[in-house]
């Protein structure tokens, strides 16, 4: 009797009993073009609400904001329809960002219109509070539309995917960085709206491939790093810089291509001590992968340098994920693609790693569970005709009810677990190298292949090292824009090089007249 207590007690700490900031964050809508920003002990998350599509892309119509004090609890703060801009017929925000400034809130917004031949332009709005005013606050212009065409050398196509980002130096001085295929900067105003200076392109020393936009700027102790997309299928790469004006050196990728996660429009920033990478990702439901979510994940810094590559995760910054492990041995279950297969546990492999939910069928029993891969998001073990299979959510109750499993006192050892079907109280899990299936208790020749640890481990925090620089099939050189002139104009890194460039000449020929010289010399003697 004492033991079944403490299964029962110890089970109320095992199950979480409420949803949290397992990913996605937010799981009543599919978002978009988000942006982020720390303010009085709390995290705003600003996000646009996917619409109806309008040819091949979507109209960004309304606006969110959260808000959290511990990124596990999040409140809607606000919903309203898009910002107030300065033209008519301009329905799709491409990008957004929002910086605080001497307790001023100042949101910039990237739009494109909804003529035949769209055109561009930045906007900001500005605001005392970070939630209130924004819906009755019209925009001004920061870039409009005349000048982004002077800047724009490449096909209008080329603007799918855009860059906002706004950063502060430590001087409070502030650069506004955008584009697509192109990524320039600008320094801005006291009033960050006027334009301090020329508008310049950014060059990144090292890096080969596709620049595919999406670029944010955050600081961390004296380095400023740059998130941008890259490629396609899209990864998160990442460059540092000591100025914000540059130069920028490529470092690697932070985050690698996923089939299921495809990750854009990174966010990195800082709270409560721990710095967090915030991610628009596809869903993790089937019937809703043309739409965007929302995720998150801690990350690290090693040396100036950020500890990589981060894997995508179910369960985010919602506590630990558990290894299903048997009970008598050191087997545990594991995910090898879309199959499961019984290995030797290794705790720091992400293939080894469940995140265990309320059950998706809805019940309110404490031991109804599901169990989602941890490196697979949306991926859940199911009983599949009393195979235990792993299957991607459809979103239907049928696949809920296959994925709800029961988790009882174990059947050799009372302190470990035993699996079994929701809808089948008479099935156990049983598990060997060869066999992954439910049996009734009779069937079972060993308790102990039924019975299970379900073990909490800590974060698996990534080795530093820096992937190798990614190339498209047609890049060989270094990021160039659409006149195949190099990034960086008026950059004064290139002008050094230049100027190295010349001493090498200059000291090559004057030692080969001296040569010359010294030979005739000898010759004449």
């Amino acid at each position: 009797m004492r033991k079944c207590l403490g299964f029962w007690l110890l089970l109320l700490f095992l199950i979480p009993q409420e949803v949290l900031a397992d990913n996605p964050i937010m799981k009543d809508k599919s978002f978009s073009v988000p942006a982020v920003i720390v303010y009085e002990g709390k995290v705003y998350y600003y996000v646009a609400t996917d619409m109806e599509k309008k040819g091949n892309t979507y109209g960004k119509k309304e606006w969110n904001v959260y808000s959290s004090m511990d990124l596990e609890n999040w409140k809607l703060e606000s919903q309203f329809e898009e910002p107030k801009i300065n033209m008519t017929n301009r329905s799709t925000v491409k990008a957004s960002h929002l910086i605080v400034k001497n307790d001023d809130f100042f949101w910039y917004v990237l739009t494109e219109s909804d003529d035949n031949i769209p055109d561009y332009r930045v906007d900001v709005i500005k605001s005392d509070h970070p939630v209130q005013e924004w819906q009755d606050t019209s925009a001004v212009s920061v870039i409009p539309p005349d000048m982004m065409d002077e800047l724009d050398d490449v096909e209008r196509v080329a603007w799918k995917e855009s860059t906002l980002s706004v950063s502060m130096n430590e001087n409070g001085e502030a650069y506004l960085f955008f584009g697509k295929n192109n990524l320039y900067y600008v320094k801005l105003k006291e009033n960050m709206v006027d334009l301090e200076n020329s508008i310049k392109k950014v060059y990144i020393n090292g890096f080969k491939g596709s620049f595919a936009g999406g670029a944010k700027i955050h600081q961390h102790k004296d380095t400023y790093y740059m998130t941008f997309t890259v490629n396609s299928p899209q990864v998160i790469g990442y460059a540092t810089a000591k100025n914000l004006a540059g130069p920028w050196e490529y470092k690697g990728i932070i985050m690698d291509e996923s089939t299921e996660i495809a990750p854009f429009y990174a966010n990195i920033f800082s709270f409560q001590e721990q710095s967090y990478f915030i991610y628009h990702s596809k869903p993790v439901t089937e019937k809703q992968r043309s739409n965007g979510s929302v995720a998150i994940e801690e990350i690290y810094y090693q040396d100036g340098l950020i500890a990589s590559p981060v894997t995508p995760t179910a369960s985010g910054t919602d506590g630990p994920s558990y290894l299903i492990q048997q009970a008598g041995g050191n087997l545990a279950l594991r995910i090898n693609d879309e199959r499961l297969v019984v290995s030797v546990a290794e705790e720091e492999q992400y293939d080894f790693r469940w995140h265990q939910t309320p059950g998706l069928i809805g019940s309110d029993q404490v031991n109804i569970v599901s169990f989602q891969s941890e490196n697979r998001p949306g991926f859940y073990l199911v009983n599949q005709d009393n195979r235990l299979q792993v299957k991607q959510d459809d979103g239907s109750t049928e696949f809920a009810e296959i994925a709800s499993f029961r988790i009882v006192p174990g059947l050799s050892d009372k302190t470990a677990y035993s699996i079994q079907p929701y809808n089948k109280d008479q099935y156990f899990l049983f598990m060997r190298e060869d066999i992954i299936e439910f049996r009734k208790k009779e069937e079972l020749a060993d308790l102990e292949l039924a019975t299970f640890h379900l073990a909490a481990k800590e974060d698996i925090v990534p080795e530093l090292q820096t992937k190798p620089v990614k190339y498209s099939e047609s890049s060989e050189e270094p990021y160039r824009d659409g006149n195949d002139s190099l990034k960086g104009l008026e950059s004064s890194q290139m002008i050094e090089k230049e100027e190295t460039n010349w001493v090498v000449v200059c000291v090559v020929l004057l030692s080969a007249i001296l040569i010359i010289l010294i030979i005739r010399k000898y010759i004449k003697s």
